[in-house]
């Protein structure tokens, strides 16, 4: 666990908490508030969702944040949420594409950019019109290759 505070005199503390593993990078970008100010209560998670290879928009993509589904992106790849200040696991998927997930820890007041998420195509196997037939003499099935074999013999 990781504590974080941001001071400056004159301004109000911002502080937050956040879990990470060896290879991750973790993003504080707490906005600073004068003493005077109100303090805001939710910060904001915004980006893009595009096709890797093709940076084509990527529409209907479901963003989840700790498990629960929080947002659409919309026709433009675009998601934008208002949330309450806290550690995020961001998972993008869609059917079709491999998924992507991202950690953040949102402060209040704070903004933090998910950037361009590139979810790529996944690879897609496409189902045999004949995968189980019949023949004289017993089952068939096509294998990997497409050849036929016997499943065993049928006895009149």
């Amino acid at each position: 666990m990781i504590a974080l505070t941001a001071s400056l005199l004159g301004y109000q503390n911002v502080s937050g908490n956040a879990t990470i593993s060896g290879g991750q990078t973790l993003v504080f970008s707490p906005a600073l508030f004068t003493t005077s100010e109100n303090k805001p209560t939710t910060g904001r998670f915004f980006g893009t969702v595009v096709v890797a290879g093709t940076a084509a928009p990527l529409g209907g993509v479901t963003v989840a944040l700790n498990g629960a589904a929080a947002a659409t992106t919309g026709s433009d790849g675009r998601f934008d949420l208002t949330l309450n200040p806290d550690n995020y696991v961001a998972a993008y998927s869609l059917i079709g594409y491999y998924g992507a997930t991202q950690t953040f820890l949102l402060a209040a007041g704070a903004s933090v950019d998910a950037g361009t998420v590139a979810l790529p195509a996944s690879a897609r196997r496409r189902p045999s019109a004949c995968r189980y037939g019949f023949e004289r003499g017993g089952p068939l099935e096509r294998d990997r290759a497409g050849d036929r074999r016997s499943l065993g013999q049928h006895r009149d």
